[in-house]
């Protein structure tokens, strides 16, 4: 089969975790809601952007992949600091100004909206595992429970593996290395792979995601 194809149908299995975050979003922590509409953001891109594809609107398919990059990074940015990964005001807004400034350079004056863009990619997914391992250390040191049924121990594991490969091979682009075919599709495959395990990860992930308290008044 395909690359393309198999990457088409891989896109459809992101409905799994999104009709489980629809089912768990009102009862679930708000702690959780910016990951969770991350998850609904990642697929509506993914099945948009194939489609578009199919239909020979790829210009339009990367426009959406651009925006999806920076809008995705406000949310997962604003999920740590949900979950105190990221306390300090001056680094969260630094992180938002940052962020977005690298965005508009990247898609505005390096290059146009329409372009694939590696500099914000970059950028954003070196964040997004320094806070995935901040994540994850605080996690080791402050939960005294069952460690591997803890939704936010489970994300940034798999953030740590997802956006360091990520960064890797946009780095190949970024300083324009070049690389053969063949090492090319393995790399995609490579993305494939962990977008069918992001489905998995994400599905496992809301699961765990403890609903909200619900108090009582006892007469």
């Amino acid at each position: 089969m395909n690359l393309f194809w198999l990457a088409y149908i891989n896109s459809y299995l992101s409905l799994v975790p999104v009709l489980l975050g629809v089912i768990k979003y009102k009862e679930s922590l708000s702690l959780y809601h910016p990951f969770i509409l991350f998850v609904f953001l990642s697929s509506f891109s993914d099945i948009l952007s194939y489609n578009l594809i199919i239909i020979n609107k790829s210009e339009i398919a990367i426009a959406v992949s651009n925006i999806y990059t920076l809008l995705s990074s406000c949310l997962l940015i604003s999920f740590f600091v949900k979950i105190k990964s990221l306390k300090n005001k001056t680094l969260i807004i630094l992180s938002y100004v940052l962020l977005s400034s690298i965005w508009l350079l990247d898609n505005k004056l390096l290059h146009t909206i329409f372009e694939t863009t590696s500099l914000f990619r970059v950028t954003y997914s070196i964040i997004l595992v320094l806070l995935s391992i901040e994540t994850l250390n605080k996690n080791i040191v402050s939960i005294r429970t069952n460690i591997k049924t803890e939704p936010t121990f489970i994300i940034s594991i798999f953030f740590i593996i997802n956006f360091t490969y990520r960064a890797v091979f946009e780095s190949l682009f970024l300083f324009k290395l070049k690389i053969n075919d063949n090492i090319y599709l393995f790399t995609f495959l490579g993305f494939v792979f962990l977008t069918f395990l992001s489905h998995i990860i994400f599905s496992i992930s809301i699961l765990c995601i403890q609903a909200k308290r619900r108090f009582t008044l006892s007469y």
